[in-house]
């Protein structure tokens, strides 16, 4: 039954742990088909990133809140560092920021500023004037503004030579020399795969090559050079325009949180969790299709070895021109 089979993909996709919201309105998608979609991806292949390998440098962003190390591709907080109520770090197309009501969040952002979504907060709004800080003892926490009251923290004390990373838009504790985090946040890009290995660059397609397939999980995304193809909490898949955050496609998957997007090695392109699949692109009995995000607005799922510039499109959202 290929959608039982694609259902129970997703289920082991998501138990795998591999990867790690608004509604938006209508566009182009069409519903899942009713039948069967035959899928056979067990789990993605591991991309959890580890630390970045940081160093003491002079910042290089303007407007870095004081002691924080901002590069163009993470921001750094020392020992002893801290954000400040309205302070903001930005990396990419991610920015954290200390809100003057208490909260942390980190947002998904436009190239004109413009908030496109949530990634993650510490929900610690009704503390005005509340300041995070990178602890000695490796903790991340958030103080209420008379210093002393904490509100949330990151849970790694006596962790040493840690540091606070935003790194490839995921939040990270960790130590300073690289190796696996203490805490991470989960948000961030899909690294592209090149040369057989991942890279600290975001990809802009995923492949349906080897026995696993590939996917995306809450919060993740992939990246062209004009465009972002996000997998939102809410269950949701949004194509955004990078330039002003408006919306060119979606899948229409809102309010089913925990699913995840596959391109599985059948052919299939779609949206599911354990329980069921709400969109697919119809693309089944195509091994190894793979999914693009384009420059030019478009989304197109490819045949095995083909290219945009010499191949067949099997699918497309046909959105061209609205980049």
């Amino acid at each position: 039954m290929r959608k039982s089979t694609f259902t129970r993909a997703a289920a082991l996709l998501i138990a795998a742990g591999a990867m790690t919201a608004v509604a938006v309105p209508a566009a182009s998608a069409a519903p899942a088909p009713k039948g069967k979609i035959s899928t056979k991806a067990v789990k993605t292949a591991s991309t959890a990133r580890t630390m970045p390998k940081v160093a003491a440098q002079a910042k290089t962003a303007k407007a870095a809140p004081q002691g924080v190390i901002v590069t163009p591709t993470y921001a750094l907080l020392n020992p002893g560092d801290s954000l400040k109520p309205g302070d903001s770090v930005k990396v990419g197309y991610s920015t954290l920021t200390m809100q003057t009501d208490g909260n942390l969040v980190q947002y998904l952002t436009a190239d004109n500023g413009k908030q496109i979504q949530v990634l993650w907060s510490s929900k610690t709004w009704g503390n005005n004037g509340a300041s995070a800080v990178m602890q000695a003892d490796g903790n991340f926490v958030i103080y209420k503004q008379d210093g002393v009251s904490a509100v949330w923290s990151t849970g790694t004390w006596n962790k040493t030579n840690a540091v606070f990373v935003l790194d490839g838009g995921e939040l990270l504790v960790g130590n300073s020399n690289g190796g696996t985090p203490y805490w991470r946040n989960d948000a961030g890009f899909f690294p592209d795969f090149v040369n057989g290995q991942y890279v600290d660059s975001p990809a802009d397609n995923l492949k349906g090559t080897g026995q696993y397939g590939q996917a995306i999980f809450a919060n993740n995304w992939l990246e062209s050079s004009t465009t972002i193809l996000i997998q939102q909490a809410d269950g949701n898949l949004v194509l955004y325009r990078k330039k002003d955050g408006g919306v060119i496609w979606a899948a229409n998957t809102q309010g089913h949180p925990g699913v995840l997007t596959v391109q599985d090695p059948t052919g299939v392109f779609g949206v599911a969790d354990d329980k069921a699949a709400y969109w697919t692109n119809g693309t089944w009995d195509n091994p190894g299709a793979w999914t693009r995000i384009q420059s030019d607005g478009n989304m197109v799922t490819y045949r095995a070895g083909s290219t945009p510039t010499n191949g067949s499109a099997l699918w497309s959202t046909n959105t061209w021109g609205k980049a």
